[in-house]
Parts: structure tokens; C-alpha cells; sequence
């Protein structure tokens, strides 16, 4: 009698449980179906400005409705930026480096670090390609040095044309493994920004996106 109850109850369990697996299995594949169905859609990009060429956010935003691209002004950071939903790089003034455009999240070291610039003189930028967050350190810290470090040779390469493209005098570029880079030099900063799945490029590189969570 009392294993026959034991069993009946395990039954139980495993029903529910198993009921709740489904359930949970469907709300998942109903998550990832809106998901990627939002990542399709070209997202709101960050247009931050060079300042080391002497533009600044009203510029941009001036210059940009010449080439029909609309922008909102985002202040509040130590570089003000727009941001837009428009096709902002195929156009010369991009081309040019008078900005770079970057997802809206890589903009928060315009905000957590704007109110010490000063005491910030040696700066590590660890997994630097292709060169988003060298850029705003650079703008930031004019009177720093930037540490520009990436170990992979062809986001090197990308990097490397970036320090050129947008005129950024205050970096050193590195090709160490983040876990093998000399330890014996002192920062006022390391930033690691850890290369991911590159989700956010779905609209435009599918294959390539899902290839790399595979």
C-alpha cells in the first residue's frame, strides 16, 4: 500500500514537472521568436563626435540633416552624442572620422568616468578591437595615455585603422593575451570589455551571428 502511494506520487511529480518543462519550453521559443524578430530591425546607434577634430554634437547634428539623416542630441555625458536610427555610415563625413558609431550601452564611460578626467594619465584598454571604447578614452583623456591592447591579428587590423582614421595621437597599441599582458606596469585604468556574440548585429549579419553562438 505504501509503495503503490509512493508511486502514484512520483507519477504525480513527474507530470508536473514535465508540465512545467513544456510550458516553459514554449514561453522560451516565444521569447527567442520575438527576440529575433526585434534584433531584425536596425536598432538606435550612438553618433559620438571627434572632438580631436574639433567637431562637437551640434555640428554633427547640423551637418547630418544636410546628408538627410535625422538625430537626437543626448546630453548629460562628457561628450554630448546623438543618437539615430538612420544609415549614418555610408556617408563621407563618417568615412572622414568626424564620428564614430557604436551601440548606446558602449556609451557609459562618457558618463562614469567624465568627472575625473584628471586623474586618469595611464589607461589599459585590454580587448581594445575595433577600437569603440580606444576612441572615447582617447577623447576623454587627451592629456593621457591609452594602452590600446588586442591579441586576435585580424581585429588588430581593424583597430589599427581606426587609431588612424579618427587621429588618435595618444595610443599605444599592444597585441598581448589579456591573461599574459606584463603585469609589473601600473593603470589609473583598465577597461575590459570582453568580446561577446555579436547579438546586436543580427539585423544585418545573420549567418554569422548564428554561427557564432553555435
Amino acid at each position: 500500500m505504501v509503495e503503490g502511494c509512493n508511486f502514484v506520487y512520483v507519477n504525480q511529480i513527474n507530470e508536473e514537472y514535465i508540465s512545467r518543462l513544456i510550458s516553459n519550453i514554449t514561453s522560451l521559443r516565444l521569447d527567442v521568436k520575438n527576440y529575433l524578430k526585434i534584433a531584425s530591425e536596425r536598432p538606435v546607434k550612438a553618433l559620438v563626435p571627434n572632438t580631436l577634430y574639433g567637431i562637437d554634437s551640434d555640428f554633427l547634428h547640423n551637418i547630418l540633416k544636410l546628408s538627410q539623416i535625422n538625430s537626437k542630441k543626448i546630453d548629460g555625458s562628457s561628450i554630448p552624442y546623438l543618437m539615430t536610427s538612420d544609415e549614418a555610415g555610408k556617408i563621407s563625413l563618417f568615412k572622414f572620422g568626424l564620428y564614430f558609431i557604436m551601440e548606446v550601452v558602449s556609451t557609459v564611460p562618457l558618463y562614469i568616468w567624465r568627472d575625473n578626467a584628471q586623474y586618469r594619465k595611464v589607461i589599459l584598454d585590454i580587448s581594445a578591437a575595433p577600437g569603440g571604447k580606444t576612441f572615447l578614452l582617447s577623447n576623454m583623456f587627451k592629456k593621457g595615455v591609452i594602452i590600446s591592447n588586442e591579441p586576435n591579428r585580424t581585429r588588430f587590423r581593424r583597430l589599427y585603422s581606426n587609431v588612424i582614421k579618427y587621429g588618435l595621437a595618444n595610443i599605444a597599441l599592444t597585441r598581448y593575451r589579456g591573461e599574459k599582458f606584463p603585469g609589473n606596469e601600473l593603470f589609473d585604468l583598465i577597461l575590459f570589455d570582453a568580446p561577446c556574440s555579436g547579438l546586436n548585429l543580427y539585423y544585418k549579419r545573420k549567418k554569422e551571428v548564428i554561427k557564432n553562438l553555435r
